[in-house]
């Protein structure tokens, strides 16, 4: 009796641990689902099965019983989900959730989203950089996939090439890489943009004429964007599914902390963006980020660019002479370009 009464009681034991043990792991894969769902699911977040619990303030959102099978069942609840840190505080339930004597255990997880690292560079091609234009200067680093060649221009800064750096008769004062890690280049999410947005509009955006024009947020065009004679005031992004053009006369942003981003999506014969001439004594600037992953982007002669700019697939980056590049980093400045990616920033087991 001694025996099987130990025997009983060590079963007992082991069955517990094992049953701890698969509703730690169900609280893993609610966490899993969740992340999946921060960076690839659909936007709005479904419902079901996400939901809002309770407050209608958005606050925590609850996954019911996702999990249905034999081993058990776990909860989600998501706290300041549209926030700079997301919190995750998944529970998983052996046998069930219902269940009495059931064994539960928690993990509690903090995201963040850092930027993308394309976008830490003046100039960022997935298709090469040749910078010939004598008065180009890069006052920042540079990255492609693929070579870079300088010729008669300047680049204060690291030059950084999966392929090879050309240097003839321009200029490199910082690290010459060659060979380096390819780099993942952001791809355009419609979805995302439309679902953050804070104004959709169908069809062309003109602005003329209008000093300042504000841009809060973000501002989805399905059309084409021309902006002539005004200055657009951010913080934000205008984001276009065709081609965006700034004029003449014409001003994106008046500081880091009023910068405007242009993303466009377009893909075609068109430049996806284009910033036209300034003059020497007033020349075309922009505090933001140009970004085209499906097209050109070309910048005119005596432009000034304080932020990223950034092309990709097989498309180019062209310049005319007198062009100034700035990196200025900041992680609100890029708060509007594209959807983040985000990574676990503490992970706990309560």
């Amino acid at each position: 009796l001694a025996f099987l009464n130990a025997g009983v009681m060590e079963n007992s034991l082991v069955r517990r641990q094992i049953h701890k043990n698969q509703a730690f792991y169900l609280a893993e894969a609610g966490v899993e689902t969740t992340i999946w769902q921060f960076n690839y699911g659909d936007l709005p977040w479904p419902d079901p099965p996400w939901t809002e619990n309770g407050d209608v303030t958005r606050g925590p959102e609850v996954l019911d019983d996702l999990q249905d099978n034999s081993v058990g069942d776990y909860e989600v609840k998501v706290e300041n989900k549209d926030g700079p840190e997301p919190k995750i505080i998944s529970t998983g339930y052996v046998p069930s959730k219902e269940a009495e004597g059931k064994m539960e255990k928690t993990v509690s997880v903090t995201l963040e989203k850092p930027p993308d690292q394309v976008f830490e560079y003046a100039i960022a091609s997935a298709a090469g950089i040749i910078a010939e234009i004598p008065g180009t200067e890069i006052t920042g680093d540079c990255y492609t996939i693929g070579d870079i060649t300088i010729e008669a221009a300047t680049v204060n800064g690291d030059a950084v090439a999966t392929g090879v750096v050309v240097i003839d008769s321009g200029t490199v004062t910082g690290t010459i890489t060659e060979g380096a890690d390819e780099l993942p280049f952001p791809e355009f999410d419609s979805g995302y943009y439309q679902y953050k947005a804070t104004q959709i509009i169908n069809g062309d955006l003109v602005i003329d004429g209008v000093d300042p024009y504000p841009i809060n947020g973000i501002w989805y065009v399905t059309g084409n964007v021309t902006i002539s004679s005004s200055t657009l005031v951010g913080p934000g992004s205008v984001v276009a599914e065709g081609w965006i053009k700034v004029q003449q006369n014409s001003r994106v942003g008046t500081s880091l902390e009023t910068g405007v981003s242009l993303i466009s999506a377009y893909e075609g014969e068109e430049k996806a963006i284009k910033i036209e001439e300034g003059t020497e004594e007033n020349p075309s600037e922009v505090y933001g980020v140009l970004w085209a992953p499906n097209g050109e982007i070309k910048i005119e002669q005596h432009c000034v660019i304080h932020g990223a700019t950034v092309s990709g697939g097989e498309y180019k980056i062209e310049t005319e002479s007198d062009v100034i590049y700035y990196t200025q980093f900041d992680e609100d400045f890029y708060s509007y370009v594209t959807r983040p990616v985000y990574l676990v920033q503490l992970w706990e087991e309560q």
